[in-house]
């Protein structure tokens, strides 16, 4: 995660291709989801969604993605304390 950190702090690796493999990174999980709900629904475990939604994962996995991304690019001193944090985390998993 520093090279994360890091990456931020100096604006190094901004390029387009890192962009598209963060995008590709949200989506691979996705479609795996998809496929296995599809062609596979017997494998899945018992927390995988039957009856996979684009909408829905999309929805979660971008305020999860944009959330981390705004907490790792403010200062220190005004971010959310760790209680708030884990309410948000607990609520999207919840979703």
């Amino acid at each position: 995660m520093s090279w994360a950190i890091e990456s931020l702090e100096t604006g190094v690796g901004k390029g387009p291709w890192r962009r598209r493999a963060f995008g590709a990174a949200l989506l691979a999980p996705g479609a795996a989801l998809f496929w296995a709900s599809t062609y596979r629904p017997a494998l899945l475990p018992f927390w995988a969604p039957w009856d996979f939604s684009w909408v829905e994962y999309l929805a979660a996995v971008l305020a999860l993605g944009w959330f981390c991304r705004g907490y790792l690019l403010s200062p220190p001193e005004i971010r959310p304390p760790v209680w708030r944090v884990a309410a948000f985390l607990a609520g999207i998993a919840v979703i």
